[in-house]
């Protein structure tokens, strides 16, 4: 069984662990949009660690083995070491739907991951090109799939759009996604993300977001020797 360490965001990418549910009257784990997609392009279910990007901390007066976000994924493989995982994968949005800028924040990554010298943990850079919302909202049949409603207004070319955060009406991938779900009268939320994703067809986002998602699976396959 793989051991995957997830370094993300936050719960809308992988969830969240250890919180109260009244209706299980316990607590429980939650998932994000990741963890689901992972197993779809994998198929198969490994065993996942999440942790936070900020939490990923160096200590005082160690000098950044990388610039850029190059420092926490340095940090990030040096804990999957340690921890004995096979994989991790760190995850950051470009947010730009600019190639070059896609391009630029992949070799961070990449540099702070070979800044650490261990060849034993598979190293994978997932960076949606504009945001995560750009590639929840590829597939037409994922959206219909769960809510039964045909959705016209998803993007042709989901990588592409782009807008002013604070523009309700603009295509910034935050507020593009708000407007599906309230087309499908579903809350913008992590639920939400989460069933997309599971309901996403691995080839359709290959096509619709050719970037950076087809450049994520291939490595994650070959991390994962599938």
């Amino acid at each position: 069984m793989k051991s995957i360490l997830l370094c993300a965001e936050g719960k809308h990418d992988f969830g969240a662990t250890n919180i109260w549910c009244a209706r299980a009257r316990d607590f429980v784990t939650t998932e994000g949009w990741l963890q689901p997609l992972i197993r779809s392009v994998l198929d198969f279910s490994p065993d996942f660690e999440i942790r936070e990007r900020s939490s990923l901390i160096r200590l005082r007066g160690n000098p950044k083995p990388a610039h850029g976000h190059g420092d926490k994924s340095y940090l990030a493989k040096r804990t999957a070491a340690l921890e004995g995982h096979d994989i991790v994968i760190f995850m950051v949005d470009t947010d730009s739907a600019v190639p070059q800028r896609h391009s630029e924040i992949v070799q961070e990554i990449t540099d702070g991951f070979d800044a650490y010298s261990d060849d034993s943990v598979g190293c994978i850079a997932c960076v949606p090109l504009s945001a995560s919302e750009a590639w929840l909202l590829a597939d037409h049949s994922a959206w219909q799939g769960v809510w039964g409603k045909a959705v016209d207004t998803l993007p042709d070319q989901p990588e592409s759009i782009w807008g002013k955060r604070d523009d309700p009406a603009g295509n910034h991938p935050h507020r593009y996604f708000f407007r599906v779900c309230a087309e499908v009268s579903a809350a913008d939320n992590t639920e939400t993300r989460r069933m997309v994703s599971e309901a996403l067809s691995v080839a359709t986002l290959r096509e619709k977001c050719p970037i950076s998602f087809a450049s994520f699976e291939t490595n994650l396959l070959m991390a994962a020797d599938v």
